[in-house]
């Protein structure tokens, strides 16, 4: 019961830090934050009207978004934008392993129950302790699995833009 409980709180923790929506209010008057985030990143750009763009290095201020296209630069007013969105290398890493870490956990708590309908009463192993560090192996040994594959399948961040009134 003690390992599905901290597979439970862990699934709650990740799910909860890799948040990867963010809502921006159309008028607010600093993106700062926004831009630093950003920065030097490749991305695409979904406007109201349902165009998209794609390209490198946008910057968002109180009434207008530049970003360029090769050496071209691009504007469009910041009320017209709807959502941006980059990929993100460490935010798949982490994905993977997260989801490693559950998928092992799962077979290794599985395993484990296995192993422990098998056993006689007297050897002397308790069997949750058994249990909990199949669980335990298992979730290590395939969130290390998942890292590589969370590399090379970065997750999307979405910062998606409304109304102030949406947005509360």
């Amino acid at each position: 019961m003690k390992v599905i409980s901290y597979l439970l709180l862990f699934s709650m923790v990740y799910y909860i830090s890799c948040s990867s929506t963010h809502m921006i209010k159309h008028d607010q008057s600093n993106y700062n934050e926004l831009n630093n985030e950003l920065e030097g990143k490749e991305f695409s750009l979904t406007l109201i009207n349902g165009r998209f763009y794609a390209g490198k290095d946008i910057t968002v201020e109180k009434h207008f978004a530049s970003w360029v296209v090769d050496t071209t630069k691009y504007f469009a007013p910041t009320s017209e934008v709807k959502k941006i969105t980059v990929m993100s290398r460490s935010l798949g890493m982490t994905r993977g392993m997260g989801y490693g870490f559950l998928f092992g956990a799962s077979f290794g708590t599985l395993f484990g129950i296995i192993i422990i309908s098998d056993m006689s009463e007297n050897t002397g192993y308790s069997k949750a302790g058994i249990v909990g560090g199949a669980a335990a192996l298992g979730g290590m040994a395939c969130a290390i699995i998942g890292l590589p594959i969370g590399l090379l399948s970065p997750g999307e961040i979405e910062y998606i833009f409304t109304d102030s009134t949406t947005a509360e």
